[in-house]
Order: C-alpha cells, then sequence, then structure tokens
C-alpha cells in the first residue's frame, strides 16, 4: 500500500506495538461501514505480518491504511476515533 497523495506524511502511530493497537480498535470498535472497508485489508496486512520472512513496518502500513480511508472515504466515525486515541495513549 503506497501512502496517499495527499497524506503522504500521516503519522498516527510510531511503532509497533501502537499499530497493534490502532489494528485492534479497528476491528472492534469500527462501525458497520468502516468494518466493510476495513476487514479485508486489515486481514492481509496481518497475513503479511504473520507470514513475512522479513519484518514488514505495521505502523506504515496502519498509518496508509487510515490515511487510504480518510482520503478515498471520509473521516473516522467519533467511536472510532476515540478508540484509537485512546488505545495509542495507553500503548506510550
Amino acid at each position: 500500500m503506497p501512502a496517499p497523495i495527499n497524506y503522504p506524511f500521516f503519522t498516527l502511530v510510531n511503532d509497533q506495538c501502537q499499530a497493534e493497537a490502532a489494528l485492534a480498535a479497528i476491528e472492534c470498535f469500527a462501525e458497520r461501514t468502516e468494518r466493510l472497508y476495513f476487514k479485508p485489508k486489515v486481514s492481509q496486512i496481518k497475513r503479511d505480518f504473520f507470514n513475512q520472512d522479513k519484518e514488514i513496518c505495521l505502523a506504515h502500513r496502519v498509518n496508509t491504511l487510515i490515511a487510504d480511508y480518510i482520503e478515498n472515504i471520509g473521516e473516522l466515525s467519533d467511536q472510532l476515533m476515540i478508540f484509537i486515541s485512546k488505545s495509542l495513549h495507553h500503548s506510550k
């Protein structure tokens, strides 16, 4: 997933721990329309992470995933933003 053109420096998460917390929040707290968009992409990220011999940068993949959603669909729901923010705050 290349970084979206309009959000090349989008960095919501900074490390693997935050990326894992953000993915968990996306899977658990996304609204129905967000889940439909994110589910296959999150599944692919998880497969890539578990099946790669080389380490993939989860933080970059999650940042790109969220930026891509914002660019193509629009803002994240308030509920999801709250849970992502709280998850990231506690993972620092």
